[in-house]
């Protein structure tokens, strides 16, 4: 069958929009050899890119200000500022 090898058929996965579904399901060292770190950090999101490489190389690849907006993002607007608080007070104590 054309455009098919294994148990995928290519031409069905290309007809999603969202391709996240695919992603998921696919072991994050696949999705890294495949699209290099930079690509794969941002097709497989932060938390399993993290889990995959490792949260330096993450924050390497990506920069930090990158990391913080999406760390900011994923938390509660109350539970960011008490994380920004308690930052800052331990830099300020020391």
């Amino acid at each position: 069958m054309a455009g098919t090898k294994g148990i995928f058929n290519r031409e069905e996965i290309g007809q999603y929009e969202d391709l996240g579904e695919v992603i998921d399901i696919l072991p994050a060292e696949v999705v890294i050899e495949r699209l290099g770190e930079k690509k794969a950090i941002e097709a497989m999101g932060v938390k399993k890119a993290v889990a995959a490489l490792g949260l330096a190389r993450v924050i390497q690849e990506v920069g930090v200000d990158q990391m913080f907006a999406a760390l900011e993002a994923s938390m509660p607007p109350e539970q960011f500022q008490a994380l920004l608080a308690k930052r800052a007070a331990k830099e300020g104590g020391s």
